[in-house]
């Protein structure tokens, strides 16, 4: 009897004994589950913080971008005006004889000049190309509609030189339109229509209606739905 009653006490000892291990165990892998939990959270935070910080940024320089832009709104960029040291009219007289020149239908219009200079405002001997002339406009409207004039002539002179004009942009609006240069180029080439929408926008024609993206990765995602146009690109993309 006392035998079979030491045989169950050492059992139950036993099960006790095997019963803490196990809660041990528990415990343990419960301390290991939120260890592991909190190591996730943390670098969702960090994660998080990370993608706010940058979100920020990009708005940040947006902002900057478009202030930058409005404050260049009434301003027009002649290109190609040969320099003539000493012997040229004055930047303002040059851009009265272009208008004069190519737009006789504007100059009843009363289009104020403001300002107009050549920049950057020193020469530089080693530069193969004249410097822009900047011009100032008294309102944005003016510009735009010297812009529209040019854009339905296409060919502008002055004294008979082929010359080019074009909006005052940022530097952030410039570089932006510049990443679509390889797809305008491909675009036109195929009969597309392909053309930048103010800031930088693409704008094309498709299946007969006219297109319209903010950034490239819209449009990469827009041309992977479409074998012909990714095929087409796919020397870019």
């Amino acid at each position: 009897m006392k035998r079979e009653m030491d045989d169950i006490r050492d059992l139950y000892i036993f099960d006790v004994l095997k019963m803490k291990r196990s809660l041990d165990d528990l415990a343990s892998l419960a301390c290991t589950l939120e260890s592991r939990v909190n190591e996730q959270e943390d670098a969702v935070e960090g994660l998080t913080k990370e993608t706010m910080h940058l979100a920020k940024e990009t708005i940040d320089k947006e902002r900057l971008r478009e202030r930058e832009d409005r404050l260049r709104s009434s301003n027009l960029r002649v290109i190609g005006i040969p320099e003539k040291a000493n012997r040229e009219n004055g930047a303002v007289d040059i851009i009265k004889e272009v208008i004069e020149e190519n737009f006789a239908e504007l100059e009843d219009q009363s289009l104020e000049i403001v300002s107009a200079h050549r920049i950057p405002n020193s020469v530089d001997e080693h530069r193969l190309t004249p410097r822009h002339i900047l011009v100032k406009f008294w309102s944005a409207d003016d510009k735009q509609r010297i812009l529209k004039a040019s854009r339905a002539k296409k060919e502008i002179t002055y004294r008979g030189t082929k010359i080019r004009l074009t909006a005052d942009l940022s530097p952030g609006t410039i570089d932006a339109r510049s990443q679509w240069a390889s797809v305008i180029k491909t675009l036109q080439e195929e009969g597309f229509q392909p053309r930048i929408l103010y800031p930088a926008k693409l704008a094309f024609e498709f299946r007969g209606k006219t297109k319209v993206f903010f950034d490239i990765e819209e449009f990469k995602k827009f041309i992977s739905d479409i074998p012909y146009l990714k095929g087409l690109l796919s020397n870019i993309y």
